[in-house]
């Protein structure tokens, strides 16, 4: 970058300018140069899930999981045992459903063989 470009001073936590120190480190690039990056990409469109990777879309599968299940913990918390063992029963049988039901339709997902 030039020196004539215009400065932009923040305040951040000490360990976000660590691990941001670490990450341009690891890059063999400034500390600027890793913040101005990592800026830019925050305004680049997001990727289509065709462009995702087997790793991206295993990762995207897990936060939605973690996520869902605090959302039942939450939702069961203050219920009486009796109350949410009923609950966790019946979303174990809808959640075995819709398992069932992506696992019945992956084929429609698979390209079909080539004659």
């Amino acid at each position: 970058m030039a020196r004539t470009d215009p400065q932009l001073n923040i305040r951040c936590p000490q360990e976000l300018r660590d691990r941001l120190e670490q990450a341009a480190s690891d890059k063999k690039r400034s500390l600027t140069a890793e913040v101005v990056t990592r800026l830019e990409a925050s305004f680049e469109p997001l990727a289509t899930p065709s462009s995702f990777g087997l790793e991206q879309m295993e990762l995207i599968t897990k936060m939605a999981g973690a996520s869902y299940m605090l959302m039942l913990q939450k939702r069961i918390e203050d219920l009486s045992d009796d109350e949410a063992l009923k609950a966790i029963r019946s979303l174990i049988k809808e959640v075995s459903a819709d398992y069932k039901h992506l696992i019945d339709n992956v084929g429609g997902l698979r390209s079909k063989p080539s004659k």
